[in-house]
């Protein structure tokens, strides 16, 4: 269906276009019947033609290779009958490259629009959090008389900044509509909305209400049971789940291990290791990190280590994880030093550090009392991961050289930070003051 009703009254060109819409429309030359003309096309062959220049841009690298593409549509303006879908492909290219702006200009400047277009905007500003413009658009597009479909309930679902009144809301319309039971997609974000707003009791009631149930309705459902605490509860999902004809997946057993928090879930959390390996599922990058990160809080340090050596595929998490827990190993000078080695090892097998794997080396750096080489680390962060230092960086470092009595150092440090420094950086700092007996500096 297209609306004819919200149609807007002129369709201008975008000035960034206009040198060459220019060239388009220079005198003597129409788009159309210059194409037919010359290859003896008829203008809907023309329109073709369009379509396949449209279909090998939607893989270009460059904003600059739709631009062209855009302006050549705009240029055919009404001599042609030209097909919505040329407006919302373009609309989406300009929103792959993050053109939120260009992107609604072209959708206030169609001539025509149908649900798809008002999908793209709706789903473009729930990721950006725009969650009144995303509302409004939606008011739009029901004003024009178009159904919501189960793309725009589970765009507006998605939406993080999205209220549970809101949400109570799409979710009548859902019921009203029929989607509630004749979709597991749009119920499954309904599910997720629940959760991530605390409502554990309603995202229970959604998931035994829906009649459609996907892997991801299972797997979601599961990692909120995980995450709330109800690990036995999450479980017997988990046992429903494997009795149904979905089987499960390493998603699946991320969402369980992730619920896994202490020494007496280890039991539970071996078993779906075996399960992960039996099924071949530890080649997944994801699930091996999850795996990891669950003997990190359940087990000892020699599993920990044991789980890291096997691990069939190691990344940046991998490596993150496993210095952050010998960094939680208080006042140990043996796992700072192993730290160290772990991020040289990490470094000669090609993995980047990113700022998290940092902070988790100065944090070692700064427990185990390695002062020089948790400074030369700290100065070398930009250059090795080219990401600029953080609030957490200078934190860590500040503290390093405040426990080491370098006051003087993390007082300079302190005045050449980029931004202001919040109260933990002044702890520290005054913490190191008042272990020197310097407490009347200030």
């Amino acid at each position: 269906m297209i609306s004819s009703a919200c149609k807007p009254r002129v369709l201008y060109t975008i000035p960034e276009l206009h040198s060459v819409t220019c060239l388009l429309t220079r005198k003597h030359y129409h788009p159309v019947t210059q194409y037919a003309t010359s290859y003896g096309h008829s203008a809907d062959e023309h329109l073709h033609h369009l379509l396949l220049q449209l279909q090998a841009r939607t893989n270009s690298q460059t904003l600059n290779a739709v631009l062209p593409l855009h302006a050549l549509v705009i240029t055919i303006g009404s001599y042609a009958r030209q097909p919505i879908f040329f407006n919302n492909n373009i609309m989406s290219l300009y929103l792959s490259f993050g053109e939120l702006s260009k992107a609604r200009k072209l959708f206030d400047r169609m001539s025509e629009r149908n649900v798809v277009s008002y999908n793209t905007m709706i789903t473009a500003y729930s990721h950006q959090w725009e969650v009144e413009l995303a509302w409004d658009m939606f008011y739009g597009m029901r004003d024009c008389g178009f159904v919501p479909t189960q793309a725009t309930f589970s765009s507006l679902l998605s939406c993080a900044a999205l209220d549970t009144c809101r949400g109570c809301m799409l979710h009548a319309l859902m019921l009203k509509n029929g989607l509630f039971h004749s979709d597991a997609y749009a119920g499954t974000a309904l599910l997720v909305m629940f959760g991530r707003h605390e409502c554990l009791k309603e995202a229970v009631c959604v998931f035994k209400e829906l009649p459609r149930k996907s892997l991801i309705t299972w797997n979601s459902m599961i990692s909120l049971l995980g995450s709330h605490g109800f690990v036995e509860e999450s479980m017997f999902l988990f046992q429903e789940l494997m009795r149904s004809i979905y089987g499960f997946s390493g998603s699946t057993l991320v969402s369980l291990l992730s619920g896994l928090m202490c020494e007496k879930d280890l039991g539970l959390g071996e078993q779906l290791h075996g399960l992960a390996v039996k099924g071949g599922l530890d080649y997944e990058v994801s699930v091996s990190n999850t795996l990891l990160n669950m003997y990190v809080k359940c087990a000892g340090d020699e599993l920990v280590a044991k789980m890291f050596r096997d691990m069939p595929l190691q990344d940046v998490v991998s490596y993150n994880t496993l210095i952050g827990a010998f960094a939680k190993a208080l006042g140990h000078h043996g796992y700072a030093v192993e730290a160290l080695e772990r991020f040289r090892a990490m470094e000669l097998q090609g993995i980047k550090p990113d700022g998290v794997t940092f902070v988790a080396v100065l944090s070692a750096c700064r427990h185990g009392g390695l002062v020089e080489e948790g400074m030369e680390l700290f100065s070398g962060i930009e250059n090795a991961s080219k990401v600029k230092p953080e609030m957490d960086h200078y934190r860590g470092a500040v503290d390093l050289l405040a426990r080491s009595g370098r006051l003087k150092e993390a007082e300079q440090l302190i005045a050449s930070m980029p931004f202001p420094p919040d109260a933990l950086i002044w702890r520290s700092f005054f913490g190191g003051c008042r272990r020197q007996g310097i407490v009347n500096a200030f």
